[in-house]
């Protein structure tokens, strides 16, 4: 395994939690109210508490994927296009993810983690923390 650089408790945990599945629960609640870094667009409504998010999805194995990413340079190198980023709160974006789509934490480097969509929708209904 390559030299890895942790940059936030997030990072630290994610590791933990793949050696150790004692550890996969604090690293779910500390993940949801974490930042990430998705390709997309917030449309700000004049008067609403919330705006309209839009997300750009990518086509994969037969899959729709959602890329999000715990530093901008990890998604600087994942996606070489040139489009909108905005930086959400996990609980918040897993709210407004595509039930069908897969999303993938921090895609191309060894901080990555896959969510199915059962997982996403678990994380959204805390459904998973009654496995743990």
């Amino acid at each position: 395994m390559a030299d890895i650089t942790i940059s936030s408790q997030v990072e630290a945990m994610l590791l933990l939690a793949k050696n150790d599945p004692n550890k996969r629960k604090l690293f779910y609640q500390a993940f949801l109210e974490s930042f990430v870094y998705v390709a997309g667009t917030l449309e700000e409504e004049e008067g609403a508490r919330q705006g309209t998010m839009t997300l750009k999805y990518f086509q994969g194995d037969g899959r729709w994927i959602l890329p999000i990413f715990t530093k901008l340079e990890y998604l600087a190198q994942a996606i070489v296009e040139d489009m909108p980023v905005i930086s959400v709160r996990v609980k918040e974006l897993f709210e407004q993810v595509d039930p069908e789509a897969t999303v993938v934490l921090n895609v191309g480097t060894e901080l990555d983690k896959t969510f199915s969509p059962e997982e996403v929708q678990d994380l959204v209904s805390g459904e998973i923390f009654k496995k743990y």
